[in-house]
């Protein structure tokens, strides 16, 4: 906008100081001109503007040959000036565009060749309903299926996913990243084959707005190196301060209406940043006598149920052991079955 309002300006002013040294004929126009251009290389004005004041020009030199063949001559000679000017001007744009563009490519192909991985971020719309877990599994099971995994605790104020994890007295965690402490390398902890973790400890201020963004850049560093970063959200609304755009998004729920509601909130604000709702994950069926119907679920929410977690004492032991269900029950139980199948269609795309 501001280039276009320059170019307007740029062009009626030499318009109109052309046709004042017409009217006085006692100045050295060319020297204006070579002003004009000059101006407009610097300010990158449009060149159109200058081809445009220049066929007025010849407009009026046209209506002017009638009255004083001199005064024509004259208006006609700026007028060229001006369509030259032009002329190279949008030779110039020409040229610079190119440039630009091949720029852009190499830009583009150099940042595809480094962005390697995607960004998996579960998530729910309250607490209790077993995110965390999911997100445990869900890493070991994408390891399983061949991939390598770094799972990152984003739940700046009340961490646990080492515990979910097994990873026991971490000497440095994602908040001393975060504070420019350590680097993100030295906090990368060894889960189970194939899966990584960094854990956090508790941050006396919380996810405000300056953590959150330090959190993302992290996250965006690892897609580097990683095939699958999970982000492991805090609950409810603290959680969106960690979206960006592009980011995708597992909603875990519980068969029940508030936890059905909360969800369908929390996808309608993450897609508002740009962020992709893949599915959702239904946790701890049958474990209330009075659920929901998962088709019910699905309407509700907008998308597909990928998998379907049972209430099992199995997991509930794996948690107390701190081990992730699908290693403590074995890849064949119910539970294991349907992270496998999450698993899955996430490598599917």
């Amino acid at each position: 906008m501001v280039k276009r309002e320059h170019a307007i300006i740029g062009a009626a002013t030499v318009t109109f100081l052309g046709l004042l040294v017409i009217k006085d004929g006692e100045f050295g126009v060319e020297y204006l001109f070579l002003l004009y251009f000059f101006v407009a290389l610097f300010y990158e004005l449009d060149a159109r503007f200058a081809i445009g004041a220049g066929l007025f020009l010849l407009i009026g030199a046209a209506l002017a040959i009638q009255r004083s063949e001199a005064l024509a001559n004259q208006i006609a000679i700026y007028a060229y000036y001006l369509l030259a000017i032009g002329v190279v001007l949008e030779v110039v744009t020409y040229i610079e565009a190119g440039g630009e563009d091949e720029e852009e490519v190499e830009a583009q192909n150099r940042k595809e060749e480094k962005v390697k991985g995607r960004i998996i971020v579960v998530t729910s719309g309250k607490g209790g309903v077993g995110k965390t877990t999911i997100t445990a599994n869900l890493a070991v099971a994408l390891a399983w299926e061949g991939n390598s995994v770094v799972v990152v605790d984003g739940d700046i104020a009340m961490p646990n996913l080492d515990i979910a994890m097994g990873v026991k007295s971490a000497p440095s965690s994602l908040r001393e990243v975060i504070n420019g402490k350590v680097e993100i390398k030295n906090v990368l902890y060894d889960a189970y084959e194939g899966v990584k973790v960094v854990p956090c400890s508790p941050c006396l201020d919380g996810l405000t707005e300056r953590n959150a963004k330090k959190v993302q850049a992290i996250i965006e560093t690892l897609t580097q190196e990683f095939d699958n970063v999970l982000l492991d959200t805090p609950p409810g609304r603290e959680a969106i301060t960690l979206m960006n755009r592009g980011y995708e998004i597992i909603l875990v729920v519980n068969p029940d209406q508030a936890s059905v509601l909360d969800a369908l909130n929390m996808k309608t604000i993450v897609e508002r940043k740009g962020c992709k709702v893949l599915g959702a994950v239904l946790n701890m069926v049958g474990a209330v006598k009075k659920e929901l119907d998962i088709d019910d679920i699905e309407e509700t929410l907008g998308v597909e149920v990928f998998a379907i977690i049972p209430q099992d004492k199995k997991i509930r032991e794996a948690s107390v052991h701190e081990v992730p269900f699908f290693l403590y029950t074995g890849p064949e139980s119910k539970a294991s079955i349907e992270i496998i199948r999450l698993a899955r269609l996430l490598k599917r795309g």
